[in-house]
C-alpha cells in the first residue's frame, strides 16, 4: 500500500475537523433542548464566579497554577505525540533521532 506522506496529515486533519465540528453541533443541538427542562436556580446558588474571579484564584494559588500549567503541557504534548506516533511507526517522518524511531518502530510491528 502505497501512501502520499506529504497530504496524509492533512487528510487526517480535516476528517478530525469535520468530526469535531459534527460533535460540536450534536452537543449544541442537545444542549439548547434540554435546556428549557432545567429548573431556574434564585437565591445565592444564581450567582456565577466571573472569569475575573477564577483569574485572581489561579494568580494567587502557586499550587494550582502549576497543576493548570502543567495539566496545558501535558495535553499538548499528548496530542502532538498521538498525531505524529503513526506517521513514525509508518516511517514517514524521517527527521526523527534514531533512537526514537528506532523504538517507535519496533514497537508498532
Amino acid at each position: 500500500m502505497v501512501f502520499d506522506y506529504n497530504t496524509l496529515g492533512m487528510t487526517i486533519f480535516l476528517y478530525t475537523g469535520i468530526i469535531y465540528t459534527l460533535y460540536f453541533l450534536s452537543l449544541s443541538t442537545f444542549l439548547l433542548r434540554y435546556r428549557r427542562d432545567l429548573p431556574k436556580v434564585q437565591g445565592p446558588e444564581a450567582n456565577t464566579v466571573p472569569f475575573r474571579e477564577c483569574w485572581k484564584v489561579i494568580r494567587r494559588d502557586r499550587a494550582l497554577r502549576y497543576f493548570v500549567l502543567a495539566g496545558i503541557l501535558f495535553f499538548i504534548v499528548y496530542s502532538q505525540i498521538e498525531s505524529s506516533l503513526s506517521l513514525i511507526g509508518c516511517g514517514a517522518l524521517t527527521t526523527v533521532p534514531t533512537t526514537w524511531g528506532n523504538w517507535v518502530s519496533s514497537s508498532v510491528r
